[in-house]
């Protein structure tokens, strides 16, 4: 069966009620949870098809592409993680959505924390997968990093600059993670002009100062935190070189209500290439 239709296929599109923005989403499933799928930098829902064909037989699941990305509208937005997150907020609003369980990967995560912290109410639970916003940079660390993400980009397409990012989010590269790179590399064809570069560059800035580190402690929401050991992602190789497992051993400890999972021989898009454990691991966490 070919699941990568879904970019043409089965999409529908909400108005968001604020700002007129056009989301495009996949919606499969019922039960007593929404699932909210939240993707990645530069990513798009097709990350989530794997995870979705399993949780839908017993969650309603939800998955998003944020303004920007994907099939959602394309403007010259104040692209952000708060910007992202009262997005998402409004999309909860403006289809009624309960019982929400928001289900963040990378910057996702950092996007799906916000959310909790700007309406708390309107979340019931959190499952952060290989989070970004959780490791701490130095103000200089955060500097060195913007200026050698556009020196080691240099002379690079988007196109090329997503696929170099995509590879090295996997551990074990089979076929199916080869054909969801080239389908989401091929969303970059979306954008026009220096959308897709500008985008990119706001919400690195923003995953580095717009951080969740003052108000973790404040998250009430049972919270699932869920790394694959052989990210090579987070935490950053060249200023931390430390093991994944011992940032989020460290990590967890900043919930009041944190879960811990960590999936071996999985990389940074560990809910694709490792799908049955990651979920598996979410049925578990929302059956307590």
């Amino acid at each position: 069966m070919k699941i990568f239709d879904t970019l043409t296929n089965n999409i529908q599109f909400q108005t968001l009620s604020k700002s007129n923005i056009d989301i495009a989403y996949r919606e499969l499933g019922q039960g007593p949870y929404t699932l909210l799928f939240i993707h990645g930098l530069g990513n798009s829902l097709i990350g989530w098809e794997n995870n979705i064909q399993k949780l839908a037989a017993s969650f309603r699941c939800i998955a998003v592409d944020l303004p920007g990305n994907g099939l959602s509208s394309k403007d010259d937005y104040p692209y952000s993680i708060p910007f992202f997150a009262n997005c998402l907020l409004d999309f909860i609003a403006t289809k009624n959505l309960s019982n929400i369980v928001l289900v963040g990967h990378s910057m996702g995560g950092q996007i799906a924390m916000w959310m909790s912290h700007l309406q708390p109410k309107a979340i019931s639970k959190l499952i952060l997968i290989a989070p970004a916003g959780l490791e701490k940079f130095s103000a200089l660390e955060k500097t060195m990093m913007q200026g050698s993400m556009s020196l080691l980009d240099f002379g690079m397409t988007d196109k090329s600059k997503l696929k170099k990012a995509l590879l090295a989010s996997f551990y074990h590269l089979d076929e199916t993670a080869k054909d969801m790179i080239a389908m989401m590399v091929k969303t970059v064809e979306l954008h026009t002009g220096k959308h897709y570069s500008k985008m990119i560059e706001k919400c690195i800035h923003s995953m580095l100062q717009d951080t969740p580190h003052h108000f973790l402690n404040e998250i009430n929401q049972d919270t699932l935190l869920l790394f694959g050991d052989m990210d090579a992602m987070i935490p950053n190789k060249i200023f931390h070189p430390y093991t994944t497992t011992s940032l989020a051993q460290q990590s967890i400890t900043n919930f009041k209500h944190g879960h811990l999972s960590i999936i071996n021989k999985g990389g940074h898009f560990v809910h694709w290439e490792k799908a049955n454990e990651v979920s598996q691991a979410i049925i578990d966490f929302l059956s307590k």
